[in-house]
């Protein structure tokens, strides 16, 4: 469990969740960091889940449990983004953290698993793409393809690390 001073309260985000909707917004994608720390993740996704309102959350796949997983199946869910750097465990393990690739495998077969009765909710792969796994492009695809991602998202790595410094003035 975690508790951040500045997070947003449930009732917070359910009045953002209004508002962006009330301006036509179409898409609700819950992040981070990662959105399964939140407590409320899976009463926000079915609050916003409405209208037509596609909701999708972004995770590495450490927390999914087999319970989890089927949270995710028995939600409003839509879409469900895995980072995913590396088709090689390895490389995956080197930039995530040891044993993550393995965990993330797992999660990714539960929600297959489960998703055969509802069809949902979409699976995504997103690649931060940098030095440490450019030459995997070829292997990430097949993985797509293999545990059936609709498509995979590459996102070249940039670094931001110094705005923090960089005076504020809001």
């Amino acid at each position: 469990k975690h508790n951040f001073k500045d997070e947003l309260t449930t009732e917070e985000l359910k009045s953002l969740i209004d508002q962006a909707i009330d301006m036509g917004i179409k898409t609700i994608y819950f992040t981070g960091g990662e959105a399964l720390l939140r407590e409320d993740l899976f009463e926000l996704i079915d609050y916003a889940a409405r209208d037509n309102i596609i909701t999708t959350f972004n995770t590495n796949g450490i927390l999914i449990s087999e319970p989890i997983a089927q949270r995710i199946i028995n939600s409003k869910l839509r879409s469900l983004t895995f980072s995913i750097d590396s088709p090689k465990e390895e490389i995956h393990d080197a930039l995530r953290g040891k044993g993550v690739f393995r965990k993330a495998m797992q999660a990714i077969a539960w929600i297959n698993e489960y998703k055969k009765n509802t069809g949902r909710p979409d699976l995504v792969m997103c690649s931060v793409i940098m030095r440490q796994n450019m030459n995997d492009l070829d292997g990430l695809v097949e993985l797509a393809e293999k545990n059936g991602f609709c498509y995979l998202a590459l996102q070249p790595v940039v670094d931001n690390s110094g705005l923090w410094q960089q005076p504020q003035e809001w």
